[in-house]
């Protein structure tokens, strides 16, 4: 009789499996719930480069498997050096994923650095199946129109997608919607 070992157990305790890190608070958009307390500026005290390869160390530091860094904020797009520090993550092994801010800033250029970096995945909002209900979260006119064009973006590029939905009172009906529009965009679910 043949004995497999059992597949080594993390120790959560220990390990995490993601680490989220919310590399600014700049953002341009005005989003009701935003935890981030975005605003158009970063704050004086953000990390530095430096500080910043620091942080990416101590994820390192985890030991393997490694932790899959997040690279989140306000609008991480909006951090200067975010394409260093990310491949600066990517060459010391880390597995990375980003969660930008659909604005100007997310371009197609963008967007192909992004793949060519070999972000694992992107994460984009989307609050509502409907120009109304999304544009009424995010604070932006027109917002909902980008979204979209993002999303066809991103799954265009190769990207691997995750839609993420701000439930509230206002758009809790359209939850089915969201889905069948996430869907027709051809983010798999």
């Amino acid at each position: 009789m043949t004995v497999t070992p059992s597949p080594t157990r993390l120790d959560f305790a220990r390990r995490p499996i993601l680490v989220f890190w919310e590399t600014t608070r700049a953002c341009l958009l005005a989003c009701q719930h935003c935890r981030a307390s975005a605003m158009p500026r970063a704050l004086p005290g953000q990390l530095s480069t430096a500080e910043a390869r620091d942080l990416i160390r101590q994820v390192v530091a985890f030991g393997r498997p490694y932790p899959v860094l997040v690279l989140t904020g306000g609008d991480c797009l909006m951090r200067p050096d975010i394409f260093e520090l990310a491949a600066y993550a990517a060459d010391l092994g880390l597995a990375l994923a980003m969660s930008p801010s659909v604005t100007p800033i997310l371009d197609l250029d963008a967007i192909e650095r992004i793949r060519r970096l070999g972000v694992k995945a992107v994460s984009i909002s989307l609050d509502g199946a409907r120009e109304a209900s999304h544009d009424s979260v995010r604070g932006v006119p027109g917002h909902f129109v980008e979204t979209v064009r993002t999303l066809e973006d991103l799954v265009a590029s190769g990207l691997k997608v995750q839609v993420n939905t701000t439930v509230m009172r206002d758009n809790a009906h359209e939850l089915a919607d969201v889905a069948a529009l996430v869907k027709s965009i051809g983010v798999h679910m």
